[in-house]
């Protein structure tokens, strides 16, 4: 941690280094010859660089970078030592993100207090991130943007529309900057959180109808859905019946199968969070970092008894890129997602019942092989090696259930 000294910022200097100390970090303070920070600095065991100790022409930061590169560390965060609050955390996961030997000192909360905060994820979208921001401006106190590790200008017009930007050092996926932004309104303590795409396919004027049924029904989470009275959509036909499959391997995985509880569109971006939620989710470390996030969020919410609520919202693909990826790679990913989650919360139903299926049609095949042998004395080597396979697939595979369900336990 390097800090940057001044004759007038010696209690400050000396707070921060106490922190970083806590927190087990090494700070390095450089300043100028005279003020009391020098003394607060090398009490509390500090790295200690005067600015006469080294040619002029270097800034305090280059001083700090290069104490730091003869010391071996791995990277450096720089504050400029104005007496904002350094939040460590945050600039450490910088620092870690990038490719940067030294980075910036984030400060302070990122958010001003809101009751209700929107978040938008994005990844180069600057055509559209700045309409977006300043529609849902209109409906919410304050809006973040995660920004993704875009490599065209969504930074800067999101900022200029009034938003707060985190930006990504690199591009972790839409559930990395899910991630971020829900443990950003976490730290904030916001009571509703409103998610919703960056490129314009969410009506930003929907939000107060899923803040007010929130709010109404006490939900812990509130989806805009195409798919229920209310919601209109004009996805073409073959992203309907993708959504259809996806819908209900999504209910089946997350044992929502009973019609008051099944969610019409699991896979909607567009959601309401409550601060309960919000907390229990910025906590959860198996939450994907890509487009399977949608469906890890539902997973958390109803295996923890949360309250679902769906409300109809409209939702255009009449958008510039609406998604990126082809629809049936899409739509195979999530579907490969959702298998893996089935197999590993529903081992017993996943890989025991077909595995042990497998195996009786094995012990039938072999059983009416057998019987032929005896009457006629033909045995036919490909049923017999047929059979053996169905036996020996659903042997492991009910091994397999056992040992997962043995596991999911432990987990619990």
């Amino acid at each position: 941690m390097g800090l940057i000294a001044n004759e007038g910022n010696a209690e400050w200097i000396a707070f921060a280094i106490v922190r970083a100390r806590a927190s087990g970090h090494t700070p390095i303070a450089a300043g100028p010859p005279t003020g009391d920070w020098r003394e607060y600095a090398a009490d509390l065991g500090a790295i200690v660089i005067e600015y006469d100790d080294a040619p002029v022409e270097h800034s305090p930061k280059d001083l700090l970078i290069e104490a730091a590169r003869e010391r071996g560390f791995p990277g450096i965060v720089v504050h400029d030592g104005r007496g904002d609050r350094i939040d460590l955390d945050y600039s450490i996961a910088k620092l870690l993100e990038g490719d940067s030997y030294a980075v910036e000192a984030v400060t302070g909360p990122v958010i001003e207090t809101a009751r209700v905060l929107a978040g938008i994820p994005a990844y180069n979208e600057a055509s559209t991130i700045g309409d977006v921001v300043r529609d849902v401006s209109q409906y919410v106190d304050s809006v973040l943007v995660v920004d993704d590790g875009s490599d065209d200008r969504t930074v800067e017009e999101a900022r200029e529309a009034g938003a707060v930007v985190v930006e990504h050092g690199r591009n972790r996926g839409y559930g990395g900057a899910l991630k971020t932004i829900f443990e950003q309104a976490a730290r904030t303590g916001v009571d509703h959180l409103v998610v919703l795409d960056a490129d314009s396919q969410h009506d930003p004027a929907d939000v107060p109808r899923l803040i007010e049924t929130q709010r109404q029904e006490g939900a812990d989470l509130v989806i805009g859905s195409r798919f229920v009275e209310g919601g209109t959509t004009d996805a073409p036909l073959y992203r309907r019946f993708g959504l259809i499959v996806v819908n209900s391997l999504t209910n089946i995985g997350a044992g929502a199968i009973r019609p008051r509880n099944w969610v019409n569109d699991t896979q909607s971006g567009f959601r309401a969070y409550s601060r309960d939620l919000i907390e229990s989710l910025a906590a959860d470390d198996t939450i994907a970092d890509r487009m399977s996030a949608s469906t890890d969020i539902l997973n958390h919410a109803v295996s923890r008894g949360c309250s679902v609520v769906e409300v109809g919202t409209d939702v255009s693909y009449d958008v510039e890129e609406a998604n990126t990826r082809h629809p049936l790679a899409h739509g195979l990913t999530l579907v490969h997602n959702l298998l893996l989650t089935f197999e590993r919360r529903r081992p017993v139903s996943t890989l025991g019942v077909p595995g042990f299926a497998s195996w009786l049609v094995g012990v039938w095949v072999s059983y009416q092989l057998l019987v032929r042998f005896s009457t006629t004395g033909d045995l036919n080597f490909t049923t017999g090696v047929v059979a053996a396979i169905l036996m020996f697939v659903g042997l492991v595979a009910c091994l397999g259930a056992v040992v997962c369900h043995a596991l999911s336990l432990f987990d619990e």
